[in-house]
């Protein structure tokens, strides 16, 4: 009994943590000129407001600067996020979410703001008001993918559906399903959402992401 009592705790322990993901996103910018803070955000300005579980600042020291941490996807399969510098080092995570939520900060909008994915990376930046252009110099496997499926969305269908086929085991084609929807449809194709999904690996396809997926999306 004792054992099995003990084999209990280590699975509910292992369990309860699975969730959790560490990374540490660094880099510099190379002009740091009315940029002496850089912040981390999983804000954004989706209404209700996003996950406000991160908020960090750092001091970008001769151009330098680094954000280590970590984040519970509560059985999600990733999660956005933003990065921005400032002069300022008293911005506020309530500053933040209004500009968020009246719509006055976009993503991938502002050039100011850098939309990434939670994972270890190194970002370079020519300035404070270049983030769009941010080049991931390290890692950042998902961010880079996720900027591939954004060229792919404005291509038409055909791109997103050889996307995802591309990265069958990754997030970020599970998430490109759903564009995948509203993409015109190609002439004489037998390519219907349902197709497309199950050519994904079965992990991504039973992980909690992929079955509100196949609910949001109504595939059998």
């Amino acid at each position: 009994m004792k054992i099995r009592f003990t084999f209990c705790l280590i699975l509910f322990y292992l369990t309860a943590n699975a969730q959790t993901i560490n990374f540490k996103i660094n880099g510099e910018i190379l002009n740091s000129k009315n940029a002496s803070y850089a912040y981390l955000t999983t804000l954004s300005q989706q209404i209700p407001i996003s996950s406000d579980k991160i908020f960090i600042k750092v001091p970008v020291v001769n151009g330098k600067f680094e954000f280590n941490s970590s984040f519970n996807l509560e059985g999600k399969n990733f999660q956005f996020a933003a990065v921005f510098f400032d002069e300022r080092g008293n911005i506020t995570k309530e500053e933040v979410a209004l500009k968020f939520k009246n719509i006055i900060w976009v993503t991938e909008r502002e050039p100011h703001l850098l939309k990434v994915v939670l994972e270890d990376m190194a970002i370079q930046s020519k300035g404070r008001d270049e983030m769009l252009t941010a080049e991931i110099t390290e890692n950042g496997i998902y961010t880079k993918q996720y900027k591939e499926y954004r060229i792919a969305a404005r291509a038409g269908r055909r791109d997103l559906v050889d996307f995802i086929i591309k990265y069958k085991d990754s997030p970020i084609s599970l998430a490109a399903l759903q564009s995948l929807d509203f993409a015109d449809p190609l002439p004489n194709s037998k390519e219907s959402l349902s197709s497309v999904f199950y050519k994904l690996t079965p992990a991504l396809r039973n992980s909690k992401d992929g079955q509100e997926m196949k609910k949001i999306l109504n595939i059998n």
